[in-house]
């Protein structure tokens, strides 16, 4: 008795593709996300172990008041850039919210209090270019100068909270900004979108901490996060 064939109608087999292809459209754009924000948090962290022990060594070496002149020597630099960003850092950078932001790279309004460098893993930093006088910086909201770095320079997203981030020079040592003790910064103002004074500007800023401590850019996805409540969107 011979057996009866079966299989899959042609047309099955295009709604079957259609339908894979429609959840691949959207999910990938997501985990592709995810998978970048895992990147940059490593360069992130990458970075803060660089600047740190540049900070140990610059004050074991000078002391606690000391120029960007003697922080740089203590880094791998191709190039400095001088009280400009030109040369060093020329693509714009925005805000979380996608605004242009004029305290890093292209836009920077401050360039001539700061000073550029790049550095010979890709990224590039920008801090102070008057002395600092760390010697009485006991805390962050005490702290004597601040220094901020791309993490993977002129390359995307560009972004304060994604690949741009800032960090507090104290005696104690290099501090992330939107730390649980920070004041001046507070990691609500990370979450809780784009906030303006008549002196400052926010919205990212404030989640070099967040991202550093908790490996997460969840900031970015969802905003019931805080220090002593869920830590993630999950």
């Amino acid at each position: 008795m011979q057996r009866k064939k079966t299989g899959f109608t042609l047309a099955e087999v295009l709604i079957t593709l259609g339908i894979i292809g429609v959840v691949a459209a959207m999910t990938l754009p997501a985990l592709m996300q995810k998978h970048q924000e895992k990147v940059l948090i490593t360069q992130l962290k990458e970075s803060y172990s660089i600047l740190s022990q540049a900070t140990t060594l610059t004050y074991t070496d000078v002391g606690y008041v000391f120029s960007y002149i003697d922080f740089l020597k203590y880094l791998k630099t191709n190039k400095v850039c001088e009280k400009t960003y030109e040369g060093c850092a020329n693509k714009e950078r925005k805000n979380v919210t996608k605004s242009k932001t004029r305290y890093f790279g292209g836009a920077d309004t401050m360039m001539l209090r700061y000073t550029y460098a790049n550095l010979s893993n890709g990224a590039i930093i920008r801090m102070d270019n008057k002395t600092l006088d760390c010697s009485n910086s006991l805390t962050v909201n005490e702290s004597c100068g601040e220094i901020s770095i791309d993490v993977n320079g002129e390359n995307g997203p560009n972004s304060l909270g994604q690949d741009v981030f800032y960090f507090y020079f104290t005696k104690k040592g290099l501090i992330p900004f939107g730390s649980r003790e920070d004041e001046k910064n507070p990691f609500e103002r990370c979450i809780n979108g784009f906030v303006q004074d008549e002196e400052y500007e926010y919205d990212g800023y404030e989640c070099t901490a967040w991202a550093l401590f908790n490996e997460n850019m969840d900031y970015l996805h969802c905003k019931d996060l805080s220090w002593t409540g869920k830590t993630s969107c999950k």
